[in-house]
């Protein structure tokens, strides 16, 4: 998976990790083990796995060496409630979307009734 998504095994460790604690996936031991989706992907929300993976869209406004920097600051401040309405609104919309929803409307993987979730590409 880390090279499917370009990344290190660790953040692909700690990801699936988030989503266990949320219960949106399940590790299976053994041979042929992995993860799992622990249900049906039509009820499981973009807002649930955007949820538990606790990145939220809206950082700071300015990042780097200076986070003491006043006008930052003030900046972010003077954002914060519109961050805040951001987020929400976000989180409106993702409700609305399921696993299933994304994966039908990419086309590129198939859920199967062993509750497996495949690739397909």
């Amino acid at each position: 998976m880390a090279g499917w998504w370009q990344t290190n095994p660790v953040v692909v460790r700690r990801t699936l990790g988030q989503l266990r604690e949320a219960k949106l996936v399940v590790s299976v031991t053994g041979p042929g083990g992995g993860w799992t989706l622990a249900s049906d992907p039509a009820a499981i929300s973009l807002a649930q796995i955007y949820s538990a993976l606790d990145e939220p869209v809206t950082g700071p406004v300015f990042e780097g060496d200076s986070p003491s920097c006043l006008v930052a600051a003030a900046i972010d401040s003077l954002l914060a409630d519109t961050k805040r309405e951001i987020e929400l609104q976000l989180l409106a919309r993702l409700e609305g979307i399921s696993l299933a929803d994304l994966v039908s409307d990419a086309g590129i993987a198939s859920y199967h009734a062993d509750k497996e979730f495949r690739h397909d590409v």
